[in-house]
């Protein structure tokens, strides 16, 4: 496999057909202000890209050429989940298990948000807001316990800040 030529002549080529592309077909938006782009989660923000029919630009596209020509290299010493998103962490699983049980803890704890703001007569407990929750999800988890994650995220989203 040719290696990719990260030179600074063949990433301003790339940054000449992303301009030309964004002055083209997406004058409206700014999609300057937030680069470069480096991502964490840079297959996340590809999708993010796409989802929105948006070009990605050149760093983010490097990045993840970088990462798989590494992985490549590595000659199956890890496998590729582990090359963008590293090792699974033992109780939490792998970078897509974690991040779902993430997004439930976040998306419960906006839904009960907007609960609590609501000038409705009759309000739900947190326990039928998290059992509708899992109802819509189709998941059997018990909402009690997913009633506890978001006890123990919000606990330690408090102690980093």
């Amino acid at each position: 496999m040719a290696k990719f030529d990260n030179s600074k002549e063949s990433t301003s080529e790339l940054e000449e057909a992303w301009q030309l592309i964004n002055d083209t077909y997406y004058e409206g938006l700014d999609l300057d202000a937030d680069r470069p782009i480096v991502s964490e989660d840079p297959l996340g923000k590809l999708a993010f890209f796409m989802e929105f029919d948006l070009y990605p630009p050149p760093e983010l596209l490097m990045q993840i050429v970088n990462v798989y020509q590494s992985y490549i290299a590595q000659e199956g010493s890890v496998n590729l989940e582990e090359s963008f998103y590293g090792k699974p962490i033992k109780g939490l699983g792998n970078y897509s298990g974690r991040k779902s049980k993430s997004e439930d803890v976040k998306f419960l704890d906006v839904m009960l948000q907007i609960e609590s703001v609501t000038q409705n007569v009759k309000t739900k407990s947190q326990i039928e807001i998290a059992e509708e929750y899992l109802l819509n999800k189709g998941s059997d988890e018990d909402p009690e316990h997913l009633l506890r994650k978001l006890r123990r995220h919000k606990a330690k989203s408090k102690k980093q800040t």
